[in-house]
């Protein structure tokens, strides 16, 4: 089954409807097929009903259900609760602009649909409003023996649980099982069978699973369906959640043990998006004109078996060109055998292989008609694979061809500016020689006036700043903000680097858990004010609460001010990241709060506030990593702790900083 809510895309159907037909072909042979026929197996049916509100009533009376409220996104004019994918904002992690309800496409970090900053409906582009609404959470953290049977089939010598999928299962344990609601408010699927939730419906992890083994209901088939073939997203869910389900009910179920899993199959350089039109769709790959087997080639080709793996037209059509080839040579080879094969036999005196008949039987089923024979790998020409690369490509090639304009723009003005400017220095001075030549003539007398040179100008403002009260020895509170602005180059005012960037040195002088949120932190940071700044960051985690309190970290400081869950956040705390792993950048313990952190050659001139619209943090936001060496750099050059000692990263490396 395709776990979505829209066409699936390639990376649906490799992921688990591709992979499970394979094995479906390769298990059931023709003559195999009819018993599975028989076997008609819906999840409308009332036997898929009736089991998977059987599993839920069982769960609920065995204790490992109970209710409460959450927050949830409900938007007035569509009047229905929204599903996270319905909704989109800027993210709390990243403040990248377009992220969704359930992650970030941008930092890959997980989020909850509420912690979004400036939530708008997907549907009518309305803000949506947090209610709360009471729902049925399963009792993972009281079904641990799940743990014991993960172990015990992982341990197995012959176990059929892929690497990553062991990988994703261990993760999920290792973070601790907690509550899960179980339950969504829908208007289709299985009703809850419990008085007063009517209006709500069994969630996926609960009900999809169910439909494993609903056909066994009538037919007394035991533990036939024993693999579960899973991208890499469900994994959790085939691996832990659904047998827990099973261990709760007390029905001595067949819990799955083979768990095939892939990882992703992204798109060009991106990910796959309906919403934003970017990759090939079910529907789009029929209308491409392109024979199933050939996407099938491909798709098993670029199987992403244990890492992501990324669907790119040019490969595409190299690969589909190669094995044109390689068939042509193959057929070529198989004539050439024969006449070897021939010229063999008859040396050894066996002009017939008597194992072997001559012409092999093959019988047709009456009615049987030959198609018109064509050639399955056909060439694709460059033009077609350009034309399908700008129709798929979406919003971000769209993006992405807008900046390499700009940026041919930006080269040209910038060639037209220098070329401009010394034609206009020659101008001036010719000009001004006329008319000194002039006045002379006239018998006005000239008063040389000293020439003005901008390095001088900027001499002389870096000098007056320095005068300025700036932040006392040893860490005491700024006054005022004193930054040095270079003016010997005036556009690099307007220049989009990480000079813009407000980072100083912070220290987390109280820690505590958003009072509305599991999943955030609200930290009061002293930067170097007069008093301690309030940040909001969602490092539940990844770091424990004791590890944040009395701790140096580094925080821009020039975001704007968002409020999230109830409690404004007027700062950010810069982490190491990736979708798996989060980590505090560290600096030298001796640092006080409020040092500021530069990267040289870029002149530091901070923003007072970064303007949102203009997307400054989401630009400079692309080039700044973690290097190998697990130094913090923007374009290879290291950002330097009060001028001189470098930010780095526990252990992460070669990872965008957030």
């Amino acid at each position: 089954l395709p776990y979505v809510n829209n066409v699936p895309h390639l990376g649906n159907i490799i992921g688990c409807v591709l992979s499970a037909d394979v094995f479906a072909r390769y298990a059931c042979p023709r003559i195999f097929r009819e018993p599975y026929r028989f076997l008609i197996i819906f999840t409308t049916n009332l036997h898929f009903f009736r089991i998977a509100q059987d599993i839920f009533l069982k769960l609920h009376e065995n204790g490992y259900t109970s209710s409460s409220s959450i927050d949830q996104l409900h938007c007035q004019n569509c009047d229905k609760f929204l599903a996270d994918r319905f909704v989109t904002g800027i993210c709390p992690f990243c403040a990248y602009d377009d992220a969704r309800g359930d992650q970030c496409d941008s930092c890959g970090r997980l989020i909850n649909a509420v912690e979004l900053k400036s939530p708008k409906c997907h549907i009518c582009r309305q803000e949506p409003k947090v209610r709360q609404s009471t729902h049925i959470f399963l009792h993972l953290d009281a079904l641990q023996d799940v743990r014991k049977y993960v172990e015990s089939e992982i341990a197995k010598p012959n176990t059929r649980w892929s690497s990553n999928a062991v990988a994703i299962v261990k993760g999920w344990i290792k973070g601790g099982l907690e509550k899960r609601c179980i339950t969504r408010d829908l208007k289709w699927g299985t009703a809850v069978p419990i008085p007063g939730y009517e209006n709500k419906v069994c969630v996926l992890c609960v009900v999809r699973r169910s439909d494993r083994i609903s056909f066994n209901y009538e037919v007394s088939l035991v533990q036939f369906h024993r693999k579960g073939l899973s991208c890499n997203d469900n994994v959790a869910f085939h691996g832990v959640m659904f047998p827990c389900t099973q261990l709760g009910a007390r029905d001595n179920y067949t819990i799955v043990n083979h768990v095939c899993a892939t990882e992703y199959l992204n798109y060009e350089d991106t990910k796959f998006s309906k919403s934003r039109n970017t990759g090939v769709f079910g529907d789009n790959a029929k209308e491409t004109g392109i024979e199933a087997d050939v996407w099938r080639f491909y798709l098993l080709y670029m199987r992403p078996e244990s890492q992501d793996t990324s669907f790119s037209w040019d490969d595409f059509a190299l690969k589909v060109r190669c094995y044109e080839i390689y068939v042509y040579v193959e057929c070529l080879r198989f004539q050439l055998f024969v006449q070897v094969s021939a010229r063999i036999r008859s040396q050894c005196g066996a002009e017939r292989l008597p194992v072997f008949s001559a012409y092999p039987m093959s019988y047709l089923k009456p009615g049987h008609k030959i198609g018109t024979p064509k050639p399955l790998f056909v060439k694709m020409e460059s033009a077609k694979v350009a034309e399908w690369k700008a129709k798929f490509g979406g919003s971000a090639l769209t993006n992405d061809l807008d900046k390499k304009r700009k940026g041919e723009l930006c080269n040209r003005l910038d060639n037209c500016l220098l070329n401009g400017s010394e034609s206009c220095h020659s101008m001036i001075d010719a000009i001004q020689k006329q008319l000194v030549e002039a006045e002379t003539a006239a018998g006005i007398k000239q008063v040389p006036v000293p020439s003005i040179h901008p390095a001088t100008v900027a001499t002389e403002v870096k000098q007056a700043n320095e005068k300025k009260p700036t932040a006392a020895p040893g860490g005491g509170k700024k006054t005022e903000s004193t930054s040095v602005v270079d003016i010997s180059d005036a556009a690099a005012d307007d220049a989009v680097d990480v000079g813009r960037l407000d980072l100083r040195v912070g220290r987390i002088v109280k820690c505590e858990k958003h009072p509305d949120a599991d999943a955030l932190y609200v930290e009061q940071i002293d930067i170097g004010e007069s008093a301690p700044r309030t940040v909001v960051s969602g490092l539940v985690r990844h770091v424990p609460l004791d590890q944040m309190q009395n701790r140096l970290v580094v925080v821009l400081c020039n975001l704007k001010p968002a409020k999230m869950r109830g409690v404004e956040s007027r700062a950010m705390v810069m982490c190491a990241s990736t979708p798996e792993k989060v980590e505090i950048m560290e600096v030298d313990p001796s640092a006080q709060p409020g040092t500021p952190v530069t990267c040289p050659p870029y002149t530091h001139r901070p923003d007072a506030q970064l303007n949102p619209k203009k997307k400054i943090w989401e630009t400079v936001a692309e080039d700044l990593k973690v290097n190998a060496d697990g130094y913090a750099v923007w374009k290879d050059c290291p950002l330097l702790v009060g001028g001189s000692t470098k930010m780095t990263a526990p252990t992460l490396r070669g990872v965008p900083i957030k």
